[in-house]
């Protein structure tokens, strides 16, 4: 009996310890852990933190209460973001850049297990209160950076005013007013909204250059910043008040055009900001003084006085550059400025500025006149910059010639004189006046020039005396490209000449004249024309020489030639010449006695001097800016850009020339590239573009001249061509080149 009750009393205490037990491990099927804010006391579903700043109130509320922590780990799904510190009932986030991350905490606990809880966080850079405006008629608005953040999406009316206070990614952080109300009754006044909804106006724009004047020709940058930065506008845009003085393009890139004072506006919106900028043209050093005491500025405008200083009258300077009404100056090492810059350069009233003529000086030195003659006579005050420019003119021995006092000669007489011009400050040049008698006002007769015959390596000419000549001169012409000749004097004696030599070219033509001038001798060493006559011009053709067009084989041609009609018939025969692009002369290759030749030595044909990629560049550059011009326009665009190839001013290839910056402007507005398309595609068939790959050939071949109003003009030194060009030296079409 006490061994049953004793084994009775064992399982009631087995059972009893077993329930005690299965008790102490049960868990409540609503047990959660949260993060609390300590702050606000209440749980965190999100929470927006400036960047560089941190948040240490977070922490844990339990459901139920009791619920006993074993391990607590917080953590961030990105570090680069955000980044947390604590590991117990408290953390701290810190702020790292603009973005999402989510904010996660792991407790293990006694009870009940494992438990967690996420909070976002949205980073933001902190704006400081700027004014905008929703510019959609739908907006939405979020708890956060995101729109997996959503709090309430609700119509809002376009316009509805705002105050932006950070941004974060692709969306604001912004503070509604205070009579706004949420469609969900949230007391809040902040939210994310995404930028592209959101209108910033622009409320000012700051400009400022990087310098304060710029030679003709040369660049400058002014530089600007619209505010607020955030704007919607946020670039502004460039322009110049007066395009003769300066351009400007979008980026602020600012070209001296011409002498003056201009200003250089920054506008973005209904916002403006003013640069003024003076465009100067430089000058040798002219050395100068002040008539009176000036006001010197650091730009050609009494009206932006940057720097104003008052300088005493007498100071030294130097004139370095002219702009308008102004001097560009360089003061002396030991002049100081009341404003402490130690820059020597400044700006002047031209009008207070002395400067002394140095050197006068008369287009002509020595004249010889007859006594019913007028001439001019030009005088140059030295430097240009001289403040007294008056010219006197004077005669030193009076009854030979007159002069007015703009130069102009009047024969009165016979002799010797000279003519002063003379600066009121004392330099002078002076002109030797020789007036000679008419000794026989008669004109002289009519004279003849003719071919008497032609023979092998020699044209006979005779030409007959001219009544009243003192002197006779023959000269042989060669035509130039152009229609003009160039003359090379033979002999200067009445009678017959013979002109030839053994380099007689067969074919060629040749041109011969006669010159009878009418002389006054003065002494053995002088002599005045009083007049002078030109025979008619001969024109001798010895032959013609004609390829014949067909090629026995790749390395050989034959030549055919008409018969030579000559004097000397018993010696019939032909003497073959041959001249290459190398040869500086023409070479014997043999004699014939038939008008055919068969040459086997001629060479295979050079390969084209251009690429295939430069035939395209410039016959589409070509055809960009010339192509509505007439062929012979085409030909000169062509023959500038080859021009500048081989100037040191410009780049020294094809592509380099075209893509210089702001140059060509088919190149910034993007027309180059579109005709380079239609090359490329095979569109180049129309009469337009063929011309334009004929042009383009002819010129990167060398070609130089081209034909104006039937004359032929050589472009060797042109470099430039617009439709507007300040000292063009000729028009073609609707461009002008210089």
């Amino acid at each position: 009996m006490k061994k049953f009750t004793a084994n009775l009393l064992l399982i009631l205490l087995s059972i009893l310890i077993g329930f005690s037990v299965h008790s102490s491990v049960y868990a409540a099927d609503d047990a959660k852990v949260e993060i609390w804010s300590y702050s606000l006391n209440e749980r965190i579903e999100h929470r927006s933190i400036e960047v560089g700043k941190s948040n240490p109130n977070f922490g844990i509320m339990f459901t139920p209460s009791d619920i006993v922590a074993n391990k607590i780990k917080w953590s961030i799904d990105d570090t680069s973001i955000a980044t947390v510190t604590g590991n117990n009932d408290t953390a701290t986030v810190n702020a790292v850049k603009e973005g999402m991350t989510t904010l996660r905490l792991n407790v293990s606990t006694e009870s009940n297990g494992k438990l967690s809880h996420s909070s976002v966080i949205s980073v933001y850079t902190a704006i400081d209160n700027v004014y905008g405006k929703v510019n959609g008629k739908a907006c939405t608005f979020y708890r956060g950076a995101t729109k997996n953040s959503w709090i309430r999406s609700e119509k809002v009316k376009q316009g509805q005013e705002l105050t932006i206070i950070g941004s974060c990614g692709s969306f604001y952080y912004v503070e509604l007013p205070d009579d706004y109300t949420f469609d969900d009754g949230r007391d809040t006044r902040k939210a994310y909204v995404e930028k592209s909804k959101v209108y910033v106006p622009v409320i000012d724009v700051k400009a400022w250059r990087n310098s304060n004047d710029v030679k003709v020709g040369e660049t400058t940058t002014v530089t600007s910043v619209v505010y607020p930065q955030i704007a919607t506008v946020n670039k502004a845009t460039y322009t110049t008040d007066n395009s003769s003085i300066s351009t400007c393009d979008g980026n602020g890139n600012v070209q001296g055009k011409g002498e003056g004072y201009t200003r250089i506006s920054a506008t973005a919106e209904n916002k403006k900001a003013i640069c003024g900028l003076s465009v100067y043209s430089q000058c040798s050093d002219v050395s100068g003084s002040l008539k009176e005491e000036a006001d010197f500025l650091i730009g050609a405008d009494s009206g932006e006085n940057i720097r104003k200083a008052k300088v005493p009258k007498n100071q030294k300077v130097t004139v370095i550059g002219s702009c308008g009404n102004y001097f560009r100056i360089k003061m002396p090492t030991d002049f100081n400025f009341d404003d402490g810059d130690n820059s020597r350069i400044a700006y002047v009233l031209k009008s207070k500025v002395y400067v002394p003529v140095t050197e006068i000086k008369i287009n002509k030195s020595e004249l010889n006149l007859g006594e019913k003659d007028v001439d001019q006579l030009k005088a140059q005050v030295i430097p240009a910059q001289a403040t007294n420019k008056t010219i006197v003119w004077s005669v030193a021995k009076r009854g030979v010639v007159e002069v007015d006092q703009n130069g102009k000669i009047k024969v009165v007489g016979t002799g010797n004189t000279t003519v002063i011009a003379k600066s009121p400050e004392g330099p002078s040049a002076a002109c030797k006046i020789t007036v000679f008698k008419s000794l026989d006002t008669a004109k002289m007769g009519d004279f003849t020039l003719r071919l008497v015959k032609t023979t092998a390596g020699c044209n006979t000419l005779e030409y007959s005396r001219c009544k009243g000549a003192t002197q006779c001169e023959v000269y042989s012409g060669v035509k130039r490209p152009d229609g003009t000749f160039k003359w090379t004097f033979l002999e200067g004696e009445y009678g017959q000449l013979c002109e030839g030599g053994e380099e007689v070219d067969l074919g060629s033509t040749r041109y011969y004249k006669v010159v009878a001038k009418k002389k006054y001798v003065r002494d053995a060493f002088d002599f005045v024309v009083l007049d002078e006559k030109t025979s008619n011009i001969v024109k001798v053709t010895n032959g013609t020489l004609t390829l014949s067009g067909k090629q026995k084989n790749k390395k050989s041609n034959t030549l055919s030639w008409n018969k030579l009609k000559r004097e000397d018939t018993k010696k019939q025969g032909y003497v073959i010449y041959r001249k290459t692009n190398n040869d500086k002369k023409y070479k014997k290759l043999k004699e014939v006695t038939k008008n055919s030749y068969t040459d086997k030595s001629i060479k295979k044909k050079k390969k084209a001097s251009y690429t295939k990629k430069e035939l395209r560049l410039m016959a589409s550059i070509i055809n960009c800016e010339a192509g509505a011009e007439p062929y012979q326009g085409k030909l000169a665009v062509g023959v500038v850009v080859m021009n500048r190839i081989k100037s040191r001013s410009f780049p020294n290839t094809l592509k380099k020339v075209i893509y210089q910056k702001y140059q060509f402007s088919p190149v910034r507005n993007g027309s180059l590239n579109k005709r380079l398309r239609q090359y490329d595609a095979g569109k180049i068939h129309s009469k337009q573009w063929k011309d334009c790959i004929s042009a383009a050939k002819k010129t990167l071949e060398g070609q130089k001249t081209i034909v104006v109003k039937g004359k032929v003009k050589n472009m060797k030194s042109y470099h430039f061509f617009s439709v507007r060009l300040s000292g063009a030296r000729m028009k073609l079409g609707g461009h002008r080149f210089k």
